[in-house]
This record gives C-alpha cells, structure tokens and sequence, in this order.
C-alpha cells in the first residue's frame, strides 16, 4: 500500500467499504460536553411536489446526539495527520450550535474507540425518537472486500493478524446501527471506502418533506470513493460545516430543511469540482428494507430575500456563542501541542480563555529548566514515608509517620488525615463509598446454552448518578446493564439489554469486591445459567 506524504493527505482509503457497509455510515469518539439534546418539529406536505400544501406538523426527534471523532496522532506505520483533530472540533462546534448533544473524541487507540461505538449506538442510541450523528476523521483502509477503521494504535496492514485485531471492520459498523433504537443515523467518514453494507444513492432526493421522511434509517457519507487520497487540508469539513449552517444552497428545494439526501449530492457535487474529479464522495443508506426508507433531517435558517439597497446599517455587534468556545476549550485546555492553542485563538480572537492560551504557547514553546533542588537532612527519610501511606485510608498509619517525624515536612497534613479519617461517614459518602468500591472491569466467564466462555463486565456510574455497566462475551457479542437495584449485602441486580433479547443479572460481590459470582435469566424462561468476574 503506498501510504500518502505526512500532513499532506489522509490514506482513508477502503477498496471495500461498499461491499463490506451495505448500508451505513458511521462517525465517532470520551470528553462530552452539550447543549440540550434539542427537539426537531417539521412540517409534512401531502406529496413530495415542491409546492404542495402543508398537510400536518410533527415532532420529528425528541433529542439530538452526536459522537465526533479525529484522530492525528498515529504510531508506527500509519503516518500522522494533519487537521483530522481540527476538523473534528470544528464539526463538534457547529453540531453543538444547531442543539446536538456533542461527544468529541481524538486520538482513538482500538478499545477506546470500540468502546466509544458501543456506548454511543448500545446506550446513547436506545431512545426510539432520537435521531444520532457521527464523524469520523482518520485513516480508512480496506482489502479483498472488506472495509476497516484504523485507530491510531494499528500496526501496518500488512501485519494481517495484528492489524486484524486491532482495526474496526465495518461489518461492525451494520451491527451497531441495527443495534441503536434511534429513528435516524447519519454516519460521516471523511474517509474513503467501498463496500456492500450501504447501497450508493443515485436518485434526486425528494422536493419536500413527507410522512416517507419520518420512517426509520441509516444513512451514510464518505469524502471519497474506493482508492482515493483524501486531502487533509479541511475542505470537507468546511463544506460540510458551510451547507449545515445555510449559507449554501445545499438545501435544493429551499424549505429550510436540510435532508441527508439533499447534503450527499451538494458535497458530492461540491468535492468532485474543487478536487478535479480526484476525489468523489458517497452517499446512501443501509442495505436493510425496514432502514433505508426515511430521511436524516437539518434545520437550517431559511434563505431571505435580497434585501432592497438602502444606507448602511450600524455595525451590530456579534453575538458570541459562549457554550461553543467552552466545548473547544474544553477539548484543547489539557494539550501538550502549541498548534491546539493557536486554533482556539483563530476561533475565538476575543475569547475568555485567550490571555491562558497566550500564556500556554509561550510556555510550551520555552519550557522552564529543571532544577535539582537541594534536600535537607534526614527530608529523605520523611517523603519517602509519607510517600508510603499518602494515599492509606488507616488514621493509625499518619499517626505513625507523626511518631517518627514529630516535626515532619507533612505535619500539619497529617493531622488533618487523621482527623477526617475519625469522622463519621454521611449516607451520601457511604454510598459513593460503597460505589466506588465495586466500580471497575472483570473479566470472568459466562454459562451459555452451548458451553462457556470468556465475559468482560464494566460498572460504572452514568451522568445520573444511577449504576449502569455494559458487557461483553466470547470476544463479539455486547449488551447494556441497566436498572440497577441493591437487593442484599453486596448483591446487586441488573437488566441486561441485546438486540435479541433482555433478561435478568443477579450477582454477589466478595467483601473487598475484587470478585463476583452470579446468574443470569432470559426474560419469560425460568433457567439460570452462570455468570462470574474477577476484579483486573
């Protein structure tokens, strides 16, 4: 494979990905920062004519979710990237503004982005009258049929055996939106792929919007075809993030509705022009009857009239969209990279946080020397002790280190340790203690109707505050845990989620919760069959 010059173009190619996709596309990324997830109602009009009447309005998405994704920063063989990074939190920026609840994600290794899908289509995707988005910047790749997502940490393609378990094929992709309950996804790579998942879209797209729109589907975009280099210098993204905010004419009929359909032929025709047929995007939906029927909807600002020629108005002053500069700070405020700092700036010239980016890319760019400084006698003894018990949740083990160092460097702290240590814990401590103590990943096996295998089991705690925990076992089939409930010392139950089906989880954790033991029921079916885990 001839990869593509460093920071010049992006090798997402994929000779695949049409047969291998057949009907999808999928974007994404675990820093989340939001809007509401904001409701869309539309008008329906009696017949897909342009200028018919306006039967009814409905409530097309109750929320709106988006999982954005770039990734620069590759090892080994894959070259990095220049503006996959930028474009994704640009794209973050403009979704956040249009009420999409953003996830912005860079610089993905294997599992991180696996885990990134499946929180994003198994959890995020449930709600049936949510419509999902996702972005994918990166490197694509595909070979003898099949497409892949490269994360930043795959060896080179020609390793099979490696790359294989390290890249996302995007068979995986069919099964994660089949899996999502969402009544619409649009999935955008800027990347280049074929394969037989999605089927090309080649017809106009509809004059206006209809009941037909509001059935259920799984659309997807790519910013090029099957061997393409796709230039990383941002154009995709601008044209996207242009036709999104309407000051294109990308919504053909001019209702002021953007559809999936309409935005495929705008960046198709759009990136065939500026790339001198080089370079030519895809579009279409899932191979899937009863999800290719609808369409994925924006609204945009309707185009106004030319306004009559008169004085120039007073300058007005710009509105600053404050929750927008957040999100891209947000992302960039923990960077390692001047380049980072300097796009804020470019973003946001007057924005809060510009003296802190100034003052970032000065000390970056002149580090400060390091200094040994001189230890005073016997200090030694005292940091490497209380080096030792820092972190100990005994009052007896500060009262040790007061013993030895009566008048020790961490005094005065360890008074104050022993002092909140005697402290009597409040209900809301001792719950986040008992939470925390069980929060983490086992791995253990599974009883199943034809033999056992490995399981992996995460807890964690959702942004509700509610238990909540996701599986996985013989290293392909997932599901959710949710509706978590106490029902004894250390037992707990659980309903686990699949595509296929639901069921119960009951388990019981050893005192130090470092392992479990327990059973699971398929719902309507009175058998139990193990399930255990160990604390990694």
């Amino acid at each position: 494979m001839n990869l593509p010059k460093r920071n010049t173009v992006r090798r997402r190619t994929a000779k695949a990905l049409i047969s291998t996709l057949g009907a999808l596309a999928v974007c994404v990324g675990v820093f989340g920062v939001s809007a509401v997830a904001q409701a869309l109602t539309v008008e329906l009009r009696a017949s897909e004519s342009k200028d018919a009447a306006v039967s009814s309005q409905v409530k097309l998405y109750a929320s709106s979710h988006a999982l954005v994704i770039g990734n620069d920063l590759y090892t080994g063989a894959w070259p990095r990237l220049s503006n996959a990074v930028k474009d994704a939190r640009l794209v973050a920026q403009a979704l956040h503004a249009k009420g999409f609840k953003v996830t912005l994600k860079t610089n993905l290794k294997a599992t991180e982005l696996v885990d990134a899908l499946e929180t994003f289509f198994y959890e995020t995707g449930q709600d049936p009258e949510a419509r999902l988005f996702l972005w994918y910047a990166g490197h694509g790749y595909s070979e003898r049929g099949e497409g892949y997502l490269v994360p930043i940490d795959a060896p080179d393609a020609s390793e099979t055996g490696l790359f294989l378990r390290k890249a996302l094929s995007l068979r995986r992709m069919g099964e994660y939106v089949r899996g999502a309950s969402a009544l619409h996804i649009l999935s955008v790579f800027d990347s280049c792929f074929a394969g037989t998942v999605f089927n090309v879209g080649r017809a106009k797209p509809p004059a206006g919007i209809t009941y037909a729109t509001t059935r259920p589907v799984r659309q997807f975009l790519t910013s090029g075809d099957a061997g393409q280099e796709v230039s990383d210098d941002g154009t995709f993204r601008k044209l996207f993030i242009r036709a999104l905010n309407g000051e294109v004419r990308a919504d053909a009929n001019r209702d002021g509705y953007l559809a999936a359909s309409e935005l495929g032929l705008y960046m198709t025709s759009e990136i065939t022009n500026y790339s001198n047929g080089g370079q030519t995007p895809r579009n279409g939906k899932l191979n899937d009857p009863d999800l290719d029927q609808g369409d994925f909807i924006f609204q945009i600002a309707a185009r106004q009239p030319e306004p009559k020629r008169q004085s120039a108005p007073k300058p007005v002053k710009p509105t600053v969209d404050r929750s927008a500069e957040l999100l891209f700070w947000e992302s960039v405020k923990d960077s390692k990279s001047t380049a980072d700092f300097e796009d804020y700036l470019a973003a946001f010239p007057n924005g809060t946080f510009k003296g802190i980016a100034k003052r970032r890319i000065a000390s970056l760019k002149n580090p400060p020397k390091k200094r040994n400084l001189p230890v005073a006698p016997g200090a030694e003894a005292d940091v490497a002790f209380w080096n030792s018990i820092q972190k100990s949740r005994n009052a007896a083990d500060f009262r040790d280190y007061l013993a030895r160092f009566p008048r020790g460097i961490f005094r005065d702290l360890a008074q104050r340790r022993i002092k909140d240590l005697q402290k009597k814990p409040t209900r809301e401590e001792l719950i986040a203690s008992i939470a925390t103590s069980f929060i983490g990943t086992y791995q253990g096996r599974i009883t199943l109707k034809n033999g056992t295998g490995p399981v992996t089991t995460k807890l964690f705690i959702d942004g509700q505050g509610r238990f909540s925990g996701k599986y996985t076992y013989n290293n392909r089939s997932h599901g959710t845990l949710t509706n978590a409930r106490r029902t004894g010392p250390f037992a707990f139950a659980f309903t686990w989620h699949e595509p296929v089906g639901r069921g119960e989880l009951v388990i019981r954790f050893a005192p130090n919760y470092r392992s479990f033991e327990g059973y699971w029921t398929w719902a309507g079916n009175s058998g139990r069959l193990s399930w255990t885990g160990a604390r990694q």
